[in-house]
């Protein structure tokens, strides 16, 4: 009985996937100005956690610069306390960039993976789907994606973004590579 209760339960989670890659298909493209307003939210938000990161780290290596005056650098062993201090711009800094990588990773990829958007696309009510199937993109398309995008608007200072309003598909670069389109999925109608 257990065994049918969670394959019930496994069918219905496949229905709904199913429904959802279906609905994706048959909502229209996503505009450019929707697109383009996305990337300034992505950009706003992006640039609220990164700056309080950084924010967060500078306190981290004032704190590790003086950490032998500190009560809790009296609790650890001198020398201990010492290279702390001698190596805490070089300890914050690895901190921080570790720290601002793993957040460009989950931005950008994972929450394109895993909910179909960044959290402008979100909030804008569109959606990054494979183009053919409707699905959510794997993480490594959406890294792929991401590599894509970024490099072809370094290698073209951002100009190959102007085509896009004037192309038949009103498609990105990287979303002809890749295969995947860009959907508006809330307030369709």
């Amino acid at each position: 009985m257990e065994l049918h209760r969670a394959t019930a339960k496994i069918s219905i989670a496949e229905e709904l996937e199913k429904a959802e890659e279906e609905h994706f298909k048959n909502c229209p493209d996503a505009d450019f100005s929707i697109r383009l307003a996305s990337v300034f939210v992505d950009g706003i938000l992006a640039y609220l956690a990164v700056t309080g990161l950084h924010s967060i780290c500078g306190a981290l290596d004032l704190h590790l610069a003086h950490i032998t005056q500190s009560s809790w650098g009296q609790q650890i062993p001198k020398m201990t306390a010492l290279f702390l201090e001698n190596r805490a711009a070089h300890i914050a800094l690895s901190i921080e960039l570790t720290l601002k990588i793993m957040f460009f990773y989950l931005y950008f990829v994972a929450s394109t993976a895993f909910s179909g958007g960044t959290p402008g696309k979100l909030l804008l009510g569109i959606r990054v789907v494979n183009r053919n199937t409707g699905k959510k993109l794997t993480t490594q398309k959406a890294l792929l994606r991401l590599v894509i995008a970024v490099g072809s608007t370094l290698v073209s200072c951002g100009i190959i973004y102007l085509i896009i309003p004037f192309s038949d598909r009103k498609r990105a670069f990287h979303d002809e590579l890749t295969h995947t389109v860009v959907k508006k999925v809330f307030g369709v109608k």
